[in-house]
């Protein structure tokens, strides 16, 4: 993920056409696919592929020279897109085994926890993780997200809806496809497996948009600026850059506009933003933990003027939430 966000950064951009997807008019569109990772792939084995890949290199990561993470003890909650959503077929028990078997990691099958819906879905994720860390004895929570707006049955229906950017149609969005996977822990028992802490994430603010996108209500951004606000928590200082997932479509960029000051007061300058849908396509279900993957990474290598970064998604839906990302402030000495 660190050479994802650095190539989002130089502003590279992965859109190829789209071969075998015609819209009914003739116009052709692009989008942003895990090249020689999910060709003449479709279905569960498409989003297999990534979510193996991403999960595999979380564990690597959390594990390499440090002391092992206690699975048993462990829980994983995986995001994907909406069951309303129309595919090819469905992501069944058979598909997550084969996930946990390839990643070696056959020690959470009875302890995964499946989350549907759009992209904001992975900091309801989150938020459960967090209270499993918190209120159980669940030594690690690994959270990850996986989606594909590529198939099909997929490009047919938002094509339909009129939301799919092509040659003629300009305001709509690139699909894209990928997964993205955290490990969670305390910061005790990280320490206490010496493994190093990359970040620490705060308690995802959730919150309800009545004027979503099929809501026919006017759009107000009152649901996105109270998350955004409730993540901020008032007094502290304004973030040092946002991480959002506007993604080309009107009714998003609408809300984005509409949220903002009520925020943020004018009194100091807006944050750098980043939306890295313009570099990766729209993630879907996968698009949280993408962001979260991005910021951790840029909070790593400095791509922003300070250290505390915002998070900030909203489905198709209701949900909206916000989540900030800072470093693991400094602790005294022990003794």
């Amino acid at each position: 993920m660190v050479s994802a966000a650095a190539a989002i950064r130089a502003g590279i951009r992965r859109f190829r056409p789209i071969q075998d997807f015609t819209s009914p008019a003739g116009a052709k569109a692009v989008g942003a696919r895990a090249y020689g990772l999910t060709d003449e792939r479709s279905g569960s084995d498409r989003l297999l592929a990534p979510a193996v890949l991403a999960l595999c290199e979380a564990l690597f990561s959390a594990e390499q020279f440090y002391g092992a993470l206690e699975l048993r003890t462990s829980r994983m909650l995986l995001c994907l897109g909406p069951e309303a959503r129309p595919h090819y077929e469905e992501f069944e028990a058979a598909d997550l085994l084969e996930l946990l078997e390839a990643a070696e990691a056959q020690e959470l099958q009875g302890r995964v926890e499946v989350f549907r819906g759009g992209q904001a879905v992975g900091l309801s994720a989150l938020d459960k993780a967090l209270a499993l860390l918190r209120e159980t004895d669940t030594t690690s929570c690994i959270v990850g997200g996986v989606d594909c707006l590529l198939d099909l049955p997929v490009l047919a229906w938002l094509e339909e809806a009129g939301r799919l950017k092509h040659e003629q149609r300009s305001e709509g969005f690139i699909p894209g496809e990928g997964a993205a996977f955290l490990v969670l822990e305390r910061e005790e028992q990280a320490r206490h497996r010496g493994a190093p802490i990359l970040a620490e994430l705060a308690a995802p603010s959730l919150a309800q948009e009545s004027a979503h996108l099929t809501s026919g209500q006017p759009l107000r951004g009152l649901g996105l600026a109270q998350a955004m606000k409730a993540a901020l928590a008032p007094g502290n200082p304004p973030p040092d850059g946002i991480l959002c997932d506007l993604n080309g479509e009107y009714f998003r960029a609408k809300e984005w506009g509409l949220a903002l000051p009520r925020v943020f007061d004018g009194t100091v300058p807006l944050p750098e933003v980043w939306h890295p849908a313009e570099n990766i396509g729209d993630v879907g279900a996968a698009s949280a933990l993408v962001l979260l993957a991005l910021a951790v990474a840029a909070l790593r290598r400095g791509y922003f003027p300070g250290p505390r970064l915002l998070v900030t998604v909203g489905s198709d839906d209701a949900l909206r939430g916000s989540v900030l990302v800072c470093p693991v402030p400094a602790r005294p000495a022990a003794g």
